[in-house]
């Protein structure tokens, strides 16, 4: 059995579902064990009855990690959630011995062809990860060489060290800037490779490919088998979805450096198909009882989530700038 992890709240528990019913597609069996950050989301799962979900309330993380309580009263919510990533994993691996090995995925990916091919390459190693694939130019080289989106960690020596050690940084520092080679809890991968033996490093063009790196791949295919330097798309992460129109959703993708005809592509092969299946989503949860919507908030919507330190004129100047700077041409039509 593979076992995977991830956490969200409520509101943006249709994508979570989206990418449970995308890795239910690779057809091997698999636990996702799912950290709730809020009641709202536990309930929701309950009513549910996911059999492939084992949800966890946040409380009884903190409960296990008190370290994480004394933390939460210096960091913004989306800081908060960077900190609890390391910490998550610690918790499971010491409360389920039975998991040897253990993979975090981001709530925003969704999958297309089967994560074995990811297993497949990582073998016997330790540790998992992928790199952004920015430019090697790119000033978002800042932001840390590989992406949290896909970290997989073994229970042996190199994988409990790693996934510890990397608790113990994100309690110490986890914050929404960039200051002194840190960032959130990103900036801590880039040391890995050189730190531990087993680490692989996950290469293939179709494994987290996003709007970060699509300009460097060529992407094609079909709605049905979309590919990527001709290979299958494996993952894809939906970061930056924003809903502001009432039928359209912003895809992010003008924010980077891709071609229109590329964007085109995208919209048809990858973005078409993950709107559909939140829409399956939004449908089963109406069935229960929920009226959810995937893409009305994002990291920096709302002061709970800005940095702490900011004041209220640096709030307003952030919030702006998030939604003014939208391209035209990165819609989606997404009628509901």
């Amino acid at each position: 059995m593979r076992h995977f992890c991830t956490y969200a709240d409520h509101r943006f528990l249709p994508r979570a579902l989206a990418l449970v019913d995308s890795l239910r597609k690779s057809g091997d069996d698999f636990r996702l064990w799912f950290l709730c950050l809020s009641p709202e989301c536990h309930e929701r799962l309950g009513r549910l009855g996911d059999a492939n979900i084992e949800a966890v309330n946040l409380e009884e993380l903190e409960a296990f990690d008190p370290a994480l309580l004394a933390v939460k009263p210096e960091r913004s919510r989306a800081e908060y959630i960077f900190t609890l990533t390391a910490a998550w994993m610690v918790f499971l691996f010491e409360r389920h011995p039975q998991i040897d090995l253990l993979t975090y995925l981001d709530a925003d990916l969704y999958f297309f062809g089967n994560y074995e091919a990811v297993f497949a390459e990582l073998g016997d190693a330790a540790i998992g990860i992928i790199e952004h694939r920015h430019a090697p130019d790119s000033e978002r080289l800042q932001y840390g060489r590989f992406n949290v989106g896909w970290v997989s960690i073994r229970r042996d020596e190199d994988g409990l060290g790693c996934v510890r050690r990397w608790r113990e940084q994100c309690i110490e520092w986890c914050h929404d800037r960039v200051e002194d080679g840190k960032f959130g809890d990103q900036k801590y991968l880039d040391e890995w490779p050189e730190r531990y033996r087993g680490v692989k490093i996950i290469d293939h063009p179709g494994a987290n490919l996003a709007p970060w790196n699509l300009g460097r791949h060529k992407v094609g295919g079909t709605l049905a088998l979309p590919t990527a330097d001709g290979r299958p798309v494996l993952f894809y992460h939906f970061t930056n979805m924003w809903r502001r129109l009432p039928r359209y959703v912003w895809t992010g993708l003008g924010d980077y450096d891709i071609a229109l005809s590329a964007k085109k592509v995208a919209a048809r092969n990858l973005y078409q198909s993950y709107l559909g299946a939140i829409k399956r989503v939004n449908q089963r949860l109406r069935l229960v009882g929920f009226s959810d919507f995937a893409f009305n908030f994002s990291r920096h919507d709302s002061p709970e989530n800005l940095p702490k330190g900011m004041s209220l004129g640096e709030r307003f100047d952030a919030w702006r700038r998030l939604h003014t700077q939208r391209r035209a041409g990165d819609l989606v039509y997404f009628p509901e």
